[in-house]
């Protein structure tokens, strides 16, 4: 199995008619609870409205967490380092944005720029809003070397969870060059997975397409 690598992010607030916090789905939900409980926690979101994103009906609860640890969903009792009052508002898991361009944005900006702006590395745009996990390598378009990319998010503490898929036109134009076969030899679709097969062994979850845009275009249904 890949190795999967997360970059968790504090409990980000989004503030409008409703308060999500997004930071919940970056914490691990084991060891949870439903009751009372009485010990002390790092964080305690106190009596919010808590949608747990399953069918379930919605209820007033409590949310404890110890480091990045969901330990209690329902009546806590105990202390807590902090405590967020979320009284008459919504609580909901953190969202996943399953399409996401931000590995060129750092590209654009390594090009043009020598660090990368707060603004960015902080996702701010995204995490406001309740987005806690993104997922970058879309549209065939981006970064293809997995270990750099998450070794330059982990440098600049990046605020999301990410996760990664190999974009197929920049893959392939990365081994044929921009003189691209219309069609792969059987060769060359070999070697084509074995690149893909070790970025996914360095964490990628698998491959995205662009099928509108050259290269990926030109690929066929075999391809």
């Amino acid at each position: 199995m890949s190795k999967r690598l997360r970059f968790i992010t504090g409990i980000g607030l989004f503030l409008s008619v409703l308060l999500i916090l997004g930071s919940i789905a970056a914490c691990s939900a084991t060891n949870i609870q439903p009751s009372i409980q009485s010990f002390s926690v790092d964080l305690l979101i106190k009596n919010g409205m808590v949608y747990d994103g399953s069918i379930a009906s919605p209820g007033v609860m409590d949310i404890a967490i110890q480091g990045d640890t969901i330990v209690t969903v329902g009546h806590f009792t105990g202390s807590a380092k902090r405590t967020i009052d979320a009284t008459g508002l919504i609580v909901i898991p953190g969202i996943i944005d399953g399409h996401n361009h931000t590995d060129m944005v750092f590209q654009i900006i390594q090009d043009q720029y020598p660090t990368i702006p707060e603004g960015v590395t902080g996702n701010y745009g995204a995490v406001y809003q309740g987005v806690s996990t993104i997922i970058t390598g879309l549209c065939g378009c981006g970064i293809i070397d997995t270990k750099d990319w998450f070794a330059q998010l982990t440098e600049v503490k990046f605020a999301s969870n990410v996760y990664h898929l190999i974009p197929h036109g920049d893959l392939r134009r990365s081994l044929f060059g921009e003189n691209q076969p219309k069609k792969l030899s059987p060769a060359q679709l070999e070697q084509m997975k074995n690149a893909l097969e070790k970025e996914m062994e360095q964490g990628a979850l698998g491959l995205s397409t662009g099928l509108e845009y050259v290269p990926g275009s030109m690929s066929d249904t075999d391809e």
